[in-house]
């Protein structure tokens, strides 16, 4: 048998509060900013780790930042890769 809408309800709600829990204990065990937004047809929720009107920042600064971060490390892989091609006759 097929849940019934409160039901469904009910799981919807304590599922965002388990997701909601555990980004707290995130950013409080690992000391990381979490920002948590979560969106159906009923509204909005959110959890932020950290107060500040500059977090989370914009998505655009988010994206540069991956992709700076993301060059960084296939930089430093191919400076490794060639490294040990010179020290090993890779």
């Amino acid at each position: 048998m097929a849940p019934s809408g409160f039901d469904r309800s009910r799981g919807y709600v304590e599922m965002v509060d388990g997701i909601i829990d555990e980004a707290f204990h995130l950013a409080f065990s690992h000391h990381c900013k979490v920002y948590v937004l979560v969106e159906n047809k009923d509204g909005i929720q959110t959890f932020s780790s950290y107060e500040s009107r500059l977090w989370p920042p914009p998505d655009q600064t988010l994206f540069v930042s991956i992709i700076e971060r993301n060059s960084k490390i296939h930089f430093e892989q191919k400076v490794f890769q060639n490294t040990m091609k010179v020290n090993f006759g890779g």
